[in-house]
């Protein structure tokens, strides 16, 4: 039978803990540990971990969004961007100097690209056609 892969056993892990605590939390967690060694994927636990997190966050709503800009952004424009989603966000910020203006926000595998150095870019082709 083919292993599962980290976000599958993450989906697991998230499943037979939702709403537990205490005995019951702790007994869950054996036997998941117990599943784990038996799968021969111990070595794998931090990526099985960071995909539980990830679906306990999709689970509630979360998105995690990712955006960069080229200068550091107020706590308003932030907000602005939380907005735009409708969703609770966790968002996490770069600068890059380099797009000029505008933002490039990453939503799990969608970007967004409203980046002044990519207009120009596209401007630039669409010239030269």
């Amino acid at each position: 039978m083919p292993k599962l892969i980290p976000k599958q056993y993450g989906k697991i892990l998230y499943d037979i803990t939702y709403g537990k605590d205490g005995e019951e939390l702790d007994k869950a967690l054996s036997i998941f540990a117990t599943f784990l060694r038996k799968e021969q994927v111990l070595s794998k636990l931090q990526y099985i971990v960071e995909e539980y997190i990830a679906y306990g966050k999709e689970k509630e709503g979360i998105v995690s969004l990712h955006v960069t800009s080229a200068r550091e952004l107020s706590k308003e424009m932030i907000g602005n961007i939380e907005q735009a989603f409708e969703r609770k966000a966790e968002i996490t910020q770069s600068v890059d100097k380099e797009l000029i203006g505008g933002l490039v926000v990453k939503a799990g595998d969608t970007i967004l690209d409203g980046s002044v150095q990519t207009q120009l870019k596209q401007l630039k082709q669409h010239l030269s056609n």
